[in-house]
């Protein structure tokens, strides 16, 4: 059975009994209408083909962070904006900022399965913003559920870096993703958690 990013999400919000919930990019709103966690807020630009999502903040997630963030304590972050490399780097480091010292930050599509999925409009290369931090942050444990174009974790803890270069562009993570992202299985995400 191939379990989606909302699977991941609820285990780790069951696993801990977490009862904030952010999510950033909420695309049509399913995912974020199947979580089930006490208090759930929502931010997305509601922009492009989902201008019918219907956010809790309509805004970006930088102006999100900026004017409302600190009004909340969460447990949990779901990122799932936009995808490029510089948004995803800032949308983490907002994240840090915010998450409870116990909390763990979820980020989609940090497994892009080809290399049409590294456009813009897919995955793009978001990857290499969750890779930089594997290479240099061993205050993080950090790991990649390796299914539904993959499902990053971020927490407080420790980590052994990725030692490797990293380079931009399909060659480079197509032969090394395993390490780099360190890819997992579900049914290893609980044993992987902090």
């Amino acid at each position: 059975m191939i379990h989606l990013r909302t699977d991941v999400i609820q285990l780790i919000i069951d696993h801990y009994g977490y009862t904030s919930y952010l999510e950033v990019g909420i695309a049509n709103s399913e995912n974020y209408n199947s979580i089930r966690c006490k208090n759930k807020v929502s931010v997305d630009p509601a922009l492009g083909k989902f201008k019918h999502a219907n956010p809790m903040f309509k805004m970006k997630s930088d102006e999100f962070f900026d004017r409302h963030a600190h009004e909340y304590q969460f447990d949990i972050i779901f990122i799932d904006g936009d995808h490029s490399k510089e948004q995803v780097k800032k949308d983490i480091a907002n994240s840090l900022n915010v998450i409870d010292p116990k909390g763990t930050i979820v980020l989609h599509d940090m497994n892009p399965i080809s290399e049409h999925h590294l456009k813009p409009t897919i995955c793009n290369d978001g990857w290499e913003a969750f890779a930089e931090l594997r290479k240099t942050r061993d205050d993080l444990n950090m790991f990649t559920y390796e299914n539904d174009l993959g499902v990053g974790i971020i927490q407080k803890g420790s980590q052994e870096l990725y030692e490797g270069e990293i380079k931009s562009g399909w060659e480079f993570f197509s032969q090394n993703r395993n390490k780099v992202m360190k890819l997992i299985e579900f049914d290893q995400i609980t044993d992987n958690l902090v």
